[in-house]
């Protein structure tokens, strides 16, 4: 008896504003220098030119954390696409993204020498605090900007603790001179919320508003 199979091709459905069908074709433009943000990118599949996007990094007087960290990336995302614009360059969508770690309201930049990487580890010893990255992307038509935090508890660290971090040199490029994807994970006791956000860049967020530029 001949034996007849019917062959059914399968799709993946996709809805609107699927990330994968923007994710893994898209090419953007990147106002940022940080290799942490690239890394990160590249994990996600996605493809990005480097654009300057320098700004005047210095806090406004009676400017709040949240506030100085949305106005950086959105700096940073006008200068980039200014760039574009000088270079007669495609119109990708550019992002521009700002990462800060704040205490108690304050903002912890990056040290400039070993004594004060060595005062802001000391000061985030034992203590919960925010981490916090603003992103903006355009594409000249459309601006959008997403501002994600995540909890981080250091754990009490001893003096010799410290010191043998900041021989590891990790700490100098770093907003609250710690490096959570590096030695520094050793420094941590707990997070909440989006891992890659301490590192510099969280991907499902930037996913999800890179979609909306698909």
């Amino acid at each position: 008896m001949a034996v007849h199979r019917s062959y059914i091709t399968v799709r993946p459905l996709h809805m609107p504003g699927c990330l994968n069908c923007y994710i893994y074709n898209a090419m953007i433009y990147l106002a940022s220098q940080s290799p942490r943000r690239r890394s990160l990118l590249k994990q996600a599949g996605i493809a990005f030119t480097i654009i300057p996007g320098a700004v005047n990094e210095i806090p406004m007087t009676h400017e709040s954390a949240k506030e100085y960290v949305n106005r950086m990336s959105r700096e940073k995302a006008i200068n980039g696409w200014e760039s574009v614009k000088t270079k007669n360059l495609p119109y990708y969508p550019l992002l521009a993204a700002d990462t800060i770690v704040t205490l108690h309201g304050s903002i912890m930049g990056k040290p400039g020498n070993e004594e004060q990487a060595r005062k802001m580890l000391k000061t985030l010893s034992g203590q919960d605090h925010q981490v916090m990255t603003a992103i903006t992307i355009t594409n000249g038509t459309q601006t959008r900007s997403i501002q994600v935090t995540s909890l981080v508890k250091m754990a009490a660290l001893t003096e010799n603790e410290i010191s043998a971090y900041l021989q590891t040199q990790e700490s100098f490029d770093k907003a609250g001179a710690y490096a959570i994807q590096g030695k520094g994970a050793l420094l941590i006791e707990s997070i909440e919320g989006s891992y890659s956000n301490i590192v510099g860049l969280p991907l499902r967020e930037t996913a999800q508003l890179l979609s909306a530029f698909s």
